[in-house]
């Protein structure tokens, strides 16, 4: 029996049993939904600044870009795991990597005063 057990803790990972089952599509689709409305603000502000592209600095205009770029990835990859239901490795990546860009852009962007933030300096 204790040689059987060992044998089972020495099999490689790749022929471990993933979870899977309703309730990881279930949790798949809540980070997907989480993952869209997450990205809502990032590509939407993104996209208007880059839609006013003639009216703003150089330097708020490759923010916008950069927040819409993130953003795109973020909803690319909310959507790929809301059709896609199985492994979900790759599109979280993505989505995290995405939402990672666009707060780091509006952090650095709020930090240098290139995006005009209300309040006393």
């Amino acid at each position: 029996m204790a040689a059987f057990l060992r044998l089972r803790k020495l099999r490689p990972p790749s022929t471990r049993k993933r979870a899977e089952g309703p309730v990881m599509r279930i949790a798949v689709m809540a980070v997907a939904v989480g993952l869209l409305l997450y990205a809502l603000f990032p590509f939407l502000a993104g996209g208007w600044i880059v839609s006013q592209w003639a009216a703003v600095s150089t330097a708020l205009l490759s923010l916008g870009f950069v927040m819409f770029l993130g953003a795109a990835a973020t909803v690319g990859s909310a959507l790929w795991l809301l059709v896609r239901l199985g492994r979900p490795r790759q599109p979280l990546w993505m989505g995290g990597i995405g939402s990672l860009l666009s707060g780091a852009a509006l952090c650095s962007a709020a930090l240098t005063h290139v995006y005009p933030c209300p309040g006393p300096d």
